[in-house]
């Protein structure tokens, strides 16, 4: 008994080389399009995130000036209305958990219990610096302060973030609010109101 073997043709579809480079190519424009753009919404949602706090200070500014006739001048005076919560370090790696270099150790503290003196201190996230600048008779200002996010230059301003200022005036009772739209510490100015 003899077994027939037949040969069948086969056509073999596969990509061309051209037509792989082709779609590399469009995959790396298209990358080179969306990860600034990418970038550029997470710098914004920062900021969003310091705004929501400077906000949140100023409204307790603007609570204890009403309650006791006297300018608020540090953390312990904002934390009469609104916890003034600083994470340890200036790095989201640390703040958020995501580095699990330091087990079991201590990441936040409530800077009105602990240094209610304290004018400036760390965001909860830890990108930014808070700073109350000027606390007199006319005005409250506060600043969010983008941090440099790296292990050997920590506590120094970073030229990458964009930052938050804000100013009440006693007087008039004005408010203002700015974000900035150029990045880094120095475009985060003082405003007047």
């Amino acid at each position: 008994m003899k077994l027939k073997t037949t040969k069948k043709n086969k056509n073999i579809n596969a990509f061309t080389l051209v037509e792989l480079i082709v779609v590399v190519m469009i995959i790396g424009i298209l990358s080179a399009i969306a990860i600034p753009i990418f970038s550029s919404l997470t710098e914004k949602a920062r900021q969003r995130e310091a705004s929501t706090m400077i906000n949140s200070y100023l409204s307790a500014a603007k609570a204890y000036y009403a309650e006791s006739g006297s300018p608020s001048k540090n953390a312990g005076d904002l934390s009469n209305y609104v916890d003034v919560i600083e994470c340890l370090k200036h790095m989201i790696r640390w703040c958020n958990g995501s580095d699990k270099s330091f087990p079991g150790v201590r990441k936040f503290r409530n800077m009105g219990d602990e240094y209610p003196q304290s004018q400036a201190w760390n965001s909860p996230s830890g990108y930014y610096t808070i700073k109350v600048d000027t606390s007199n008779d006319d005005r409250f200002q506060i600043r969010a302060l983008p941090q440099v996010q790296s292990w050997d230059r920590s506590q120094i301003w970073s030229d990458e973030g964009l930052g938050v200022s804000a100013c009440f005036n006693y007087q008039s009772g004005v408010s203002i609010m700015k974000l900035w739209s150029k990045k880094g510490y120095l475009n985060v100015k003082n405003i007047d109101c």
